[in-house]
């Protein structure tokens, strides 16, 4: 159960903080540099990708299954924690004035019907390749028997 909120809450940070952390990359960095910035950030986006797998297998190996995820899920939530503090100091208002609040209820009725499925189906695509990744790390952990660490 903690696997499929974890994966809900991976998906959700990332869709909900890129226009966030664009802004703060384009306002904080002279318009000479924001390509870099871009760049960066996009290279920054995927170093979990690369070292989250050596990193759990330590953590099962470690910890064990149960425990190892445990405390995984636990590091991400601190870690995403810390980047929403860090975007937020490095946040800056454009000084206009405030728009008038919309609510998710409001924009989801005025939405079109075939908009709301295909969010539906995007939300639930992108949920199933989550999923993906975490059963086949652990079918070849459990079936197959391959060590955490090593990786046979």
């Amino acid at each position: 159960m903690w696997i499929l909120i974890g994966v809900v809450f991976v998906r959700a940070r990332g869709s909900l903080t890129l226009p966030a952390v664009f802004t703060t990359i384009a306002d904080n960095l002279p318009k000479g540099g924001r390509a870099i910035g871009f760049g960066l950030q996009s290279m920054l986006k995927r170093l979990p990708v690369v070292l989250a797998p050596p990193l759990g297998g330590v953590l099962i190996a470690g910890v064990g299954m149960a425990g190892g995820m445990r405390l995984g899920f636990g590091i991400t939530i601190v870690l995403t924690l810390l980047a929403l503090v860090l975007i937020r100091r490095s946040f800056v208002e454009d000084g206009t004035a405030p728009q008038e609040q919309t609510h998710f209820r409001d924009v989801w009725q005025d939405m079109d019907g075939h908009l709301k499925r295909l969010l539906l189906a995007d939300i639930l695509a992108r949920g199933a390749a989550g999923l993906s990744y975490i059963f086949i790390v652990l079918y070849v952990l459990n079936v197959l028997g391959f060590s955490a660490v090593l990786g046979y």
